[in-house]
């Protein structure tokens, strides 16, 4: 009788440790990612607005994995309908979409066709990594991506701003040694057209933690710039990323 006693005691205290560490690892955070692929993501409307319109900021807008989008809109049309609100929807489509970065669910500004655009290759960095810049031309047309005037003295064509004090602020990315003093007139880098160019922006050990994008100058008519005609240059800019 007493073993029967010790044995059930002991199947007991077993029992107790195993719902203790069953408890403890069940509540313990996954580190399972949010979406493998741009469609496991959707932008929402987060805002306070019961109705909101076009002029909508973009900051009341989130990415978040589908599901988890799908009942927040659900519960928005909830509101609407349990109020009896009839709002008028915008025709205009939103400028940002969402896109899958490192299992994480991120919103970045729509890049449209027909135009030249600026992209890096991810949207959160670590202080040790590089940063891979693309550019490509969607235009029907060959075009000029520039270095020009005093930015012929860089190594590389392209302009990186930080963000800080509320401002975006130009950051330098190197001199050539022999830098003119002379303004001279815009250097002309064919891109053709559907053609891409890669630059990659070595920032380690000089850009501290914050967040970053790029600019290009562009012209689409090359006589022009050549001859040194600096009219109807275009400024384009990259998704914002940040530096961790």
């Amino acid at each position: 009788m007493k073993n029967y006693y010790k044995v059930l005691g002991g199947i007991l205290i077993i029992s107790a440790v195993l719902v203790f560490w069953w408890l403890i690892l069940g509540n313990q955070p996954t580190d399972q990612p949010e979406c493998k692929i741009d469609s496991d993501c959707a932008l929402v409307y987060i805002g306070s607005d019961i109705c909101f319109s076009c002029n909508t900021s973009i900051e009341e807008y989130k990415c978040l994995p589908f599901k988890e989008a799908k009942q927040i809109e659900e519960e928005h049309l909830k509101k609407l309908i349990d109020n009896n609100i009839a709002c008028e929807k915008c025709l205009e489509e939103p400028q940002h979409i969402c896109t899958c970065s490192n299992g994480k669910c991120e919103k970045i500004e729509k890049q449209l066709t027909q135009q030249v655009i600026i992209t890096t290759d991810k949207t959160e960095y670590k202080q040790r990594d590089t940063v891979k810049i693309t550019v490509k031309n969607n235009l029907e047309k060959d075009i000029c991506y520039l270095s020009y005037q005093g930015s012929v003295c860089y190594e590389t064509p392209y302009t990186i701003y930080q963000f800080s004090s509320g401002n975006w602020k130009y950051i330098s990315t190197g001199l050539v040694v022999e830098c003119p003093q002379v303004e001279l007139p815009p250097l002309c880098n064919e891109l053709k057209f559907n053609e891409e160019k890669e630059f990659i922006w070595d920032h380690r050990g000089q850009a501290s933690i914050g967040k970053y994008k790029v600019s290009i100058n562009h012209k689409e008519d090359i006589e022009e710039i050549k001859l040194g005609n600096t009219k109807g240059i275009k400024t384009i800019y990259s998704n914002e990323f940040t530096i961790k």
